[in-house]
């Protein structure tokens, strides 16, 4: 995964201090990388390069503009960044419905909500992202979430995609897992790449996908292959359970 930009922006120097430690804290817990920029003012903010954040935490009471005044000049801009709002009132709480805020949290933050605030954003930050490819000689883009999984064959790739379409291409089996083996993605063998997320199940040295498709498992990675697995099962049960 990329390196995020974020943005906290209060105007209270210690709450400044205390999203930046939780977010931080997500953040090395989930083993993301992001750049985070500290603002005191939605005035301070907006004179920034705003268009290069991808998450923006605002503060709503803020000196003469608020954060949903700042938040409404983002929108204006059209950018990409998702909001989540920070308050010691949930006055405006109706208002940051208007400017699409991805959560409008009340201080003191609770840990708990925050974090599950930001797997939010993270889950559909992921299923946005797109894997690059060579098709005739054309770039070509898929989104992550319609991957099936990936079979190298031969000098070529094949796309199997979760439309039930194979795609070929010309990109390399090494390229595909430089762009993908940051993301929840294993490879079991050497000619396949594997969205966890698309397992069924593992019976014995192989996986079945969702739409039945069976992919050996080599035998240097059995080991990891399940270690890996069974991680990403219980990443997923503590963020249900945390709903």
């Amino acid at each position: 995964m990329k390196q995020l930009r974020c943005a906290i922006c209060d105007d209270q120097p210690k709450e400044r201090e205390i999203i930046f430690a939780l977010l931080n804290q997500y953040m090395d817990t989930h083993g993301y990388v992001a750049e985070i920029d500290l603002f005191s003012s939605g005035e301070e903010l907006l004179l920034a390069d705003t268009s290069v954040y991808d998450l923006m935490i605002l503060d709503i009471f803020m000196g003469e503009k608020t954060g949903i005044a700042t938040a409404e000049e983002l929108m204006q801009r059209k950018e990409r960044a998702k909001i989540i709002f920070c308050s010691t009132s949930n006055e405006f709480a109706a208002e940051s419905y208007e400017v699409n805020a991805l959560r409008y949290l009340t201080k003191p933050i609770a840990e708990d909500k925050f974090f599950k605030t930001l797997d939010r954003y993270f889950d559909a930050y992921t299923a946005m992202q797109t894997l690059t490819y060579k098709k005739d000689r054309l770039d070509e883009s898929i989104l992550l979430a319609d991957i099936l999984w990936i079979e190298a064959d031969r000098h070529k790739c094949i796309l199997h995609t979760v439309q039930g379409e194979g795609i070929t291409t010309t990109t390399s089996f090494s390229q595909f897992w430089e762009q993908l083996k940051e993301y929840d993605f294993i490879k079991p063998i050497r000619y396949a790449i594997v969205p966890m997320r698309m397992i069924a199940a593992i019976p014995q040295n192989e996986l079945k996908l969702r739409d039945g498709t069976v992919i050996a498992i080599g035998r240097d990675q059995r080991g990891a292959v399940k270690d890996d697995y069974m991680d990403y099962k219980m990443k997923m049960l503590l963020k249900r359970g945390a709903e």
